[in-house]
C-alpha cells in the first residue's frame, strides 16, 4: 500500500466481496428478522467488549473482511470479545459479527442504513443485553466528514442512492444512555476517522468515556494494529483506556497515520472553564484586526481546520487580548491531552487537537443548534470576527 492512501472520495465503484471469512475459526450463522436477546441472568461476562461501527456502504467496502479477520486472529483470550456491525457496498442489509476465541458468529439484520442513529442505538441495546464487562470500548470507522459529521451510509434512502453522514452529536447522546446503564465503564471511544482530533469533537464525546482517541488529520485504511492490541489485551486485562490507546499507537504502521490525540476525559471535560475566558478576552479585544484567511490552516472535505493551539496564539497576537487567559488554556490542552506524533513524520509542532475555522459566515449555520459549539462560544466568537471584519464574511 502506498503511504497513507487515504480515501479520500466516497463516490467510488462498488467492489466484490468474498462471500468466506475467517474459514479457519468455527464459524456459525444466525439469520433471523428478530434478533435476539439473552435474559439477563444467562449473559456472559468478560474483561474487555469492544463494539466496532462499520459503515463501509461507500469506498472503504473492500477493507471490511479485511479488517474483520484481522481482529479476529489476534483474540487468543476466552475474557476478550469484539463484535462488528458492518455494512458492505454489495450486501443488501447490515451484518453483525461476533467474534471470540476460536469462534465467529453472523447475525444478517433486517436494516440496510448504517447512518441511522436508530441503528446504532439497537446495536448498544443488543450489546447490554447479552454481555457484561469489566470494560467497554466503542470504535467508530470510516471517513470523518465536515466537523460534525462522521461515518457515511452513501445508499441510505428508500431509493438506494441517498448520501447520510452521522451527527457526532446524536451519537454521542446515545452513547451516554448506554453508558449510564452500563454502570459507566466504557474506558474508550475512538474516532478511527479522519481530522477528527478537534476541541469540537472530544468536548462532545467527553462524557461518554473515560478516555478518547482520535486523529488530528488523516488516517490511512484498513490500519494494521487489531491482531497485536487483542493479543495484547488479552494478556494484560486490567489496563486502561489510555493504556490500550497508547498501544494501537504503538502497533500501528507508520504508513497510516499522522498523529493520535488522547483525552483524559475527566480533565478535558472542564475545557469550556478555559476556553471560554479565553475567548471573553479576545472579544474585549482588538477583533478588526483578526484575519481569518491569514491563519495557518489545513483542508478536509469543504471545511478549514487550524491547529487549536496555534489559531489561538496568533489571535491573541493580533487582538492584543488577555496572553494569561491563553497560557492557562495552553497548559490545560497540554495536561489533559497525549499527543502520540508519527516519529517518521513532521506531526510533533502540532497540539492534537485542531478547530473548525469557517471562511464565510453561512458555514456557521451548519453549528448553530450543536449545543458543543454553543456552550464552547466558538459560534458567537466568529460571528464577532466576521462582525468586525464583514469583507472577511461575504
Amino acid at each position: 500500500m502506498k503511504r497513507r492512501q487515504i480515501i479520500r472520495s466516497i463516490f467510488l465503484g462498488s467492489t466484490a466481496l468474498s462471500v468466506s471469512l475467517l474459514n479457519s475459526r468455527s464459524h456459525s450463522t444466525a439469520q433471523s428478522n428478530l434478533i435476539q436477546y439473552q435474559k439477563k441472568n444467562d449473559r456472559k461476562s468478560y474483561d474487555w467488549v469492544f463494539l466496532y461501527w462499520m459503515p463501509y456502504d461507500n469506498d472503504l467496502s473492500r477493507f471490511g473482511l479485511e479488517i474483520i479477520e484481522a481482529i479476529a486472529t489476534g483474540i487468543r483470550s476466552e475474557n476478550i470479545l469484539v463484535a462488528v456491525e458492518a455494512d458492505f457496498l454489495a450486501a443488501p442489509n447490515i451484518t453483525r459479527y461476533i467474534l471470540t476465541q476460536n469462534k465467529t458468529q453472523t447475525q444478517d439484520l433486517p436494516i440496510s442504513n448504517s447512518a441511522s442513529d436508530d441503528a446504532f442505538a439497537e446495536y448498544l441495546t443488543w450489546a447490554r443485553s447479552q454481555f457484561v464487562a469489566k470494560h467497554w470500548a466503542i470504535v467508530f470507522l470510516g471517513h470523518g466528514g465536515n466537523t460534525n459529521e462522521i461515518s457515511p451510509d452513501i445508499h441510505s434512502g428508500i431509493d438506494g442512492n441517498s448520501l447520510q453522514w452521522m451527527n457526532i452529536q446524536s451519537v454521542a447522546d446515545r452513547i451516554l444512555e448506554f453508558n449510564r446503564n452500563i454502570d459507566d465503564r466504557i474506558e474508550l471511544f475512538f474516532f478511527q476517522n479522519c481530522n477528527k482530533g478537534t476541541l469540537e469533537a472530544h468536548a462532545t464525546i467527553s462524557e461518554i468515556s473515560r478516555y478518547t482517541l482520535s486523529s488530528q488529520k488523516l488516517l490511512g485504511a484498513p490500519n494494521y494494529y487489531y491482531p497485536n492490541l487483542f493479543q495484547w489485551l488479552g494478556k494484560n486485562p486490567e489496563v486502561s483506556g489510555e493504556q490500550v490507546a497508547r498501544k494501537i499507537e504503538a502497533y500501528e504502521r507508520s504508513d497510516m497515520y499522522v498523529s493520535y490525540t488522547v483525552t483524559n476525559n475527566s480533565m478535558f471535560g472542564e475545557l469550556n472553564r478555559y476556553l471560554v475566558p479565553l475567548i471573553d478576552a479576545v472579544l474585549a479585544a482588538n477583533l478588526q484586526s483578526v484575519e481569518l484567511s491569514r491563519i495557518p490552516t489545513y483542508a478536509y472535505f469543504d471545511e478549514m481546520q487550524a491547529d487549536a493551539i496555534e489559531f489561538f496564539t496568533t489571535v491573541v497576537d493580533r487582538s492584543n487580548a488577555d496572553r494569561e487567559k491563553l497560557n492557562h488554556f495552553i497548559e490545560f490542552v497540554q495536561q489533559s491531552t497525549i499527543h502520540l506524533p508519527n516519529p517518521e513524520e513532521n506531526a510533533q509542532t502540532r497540539s492534537g487537537l485542531g478547530l473548525f475555522v469557517p471562511t464565510r459566515r453561512q458555514q456557521l449555520d451548519r453549528y448553530r443548534a450543536w449545543q458543543t459549539y454553543t456552550d464552547l462560544k466558538l459560534l458567537e466568537l466568529f460571528d464577532a470576527i466576521f462582525d468586525a471584519t464583514p469583507r472577511l464574511g461575504e
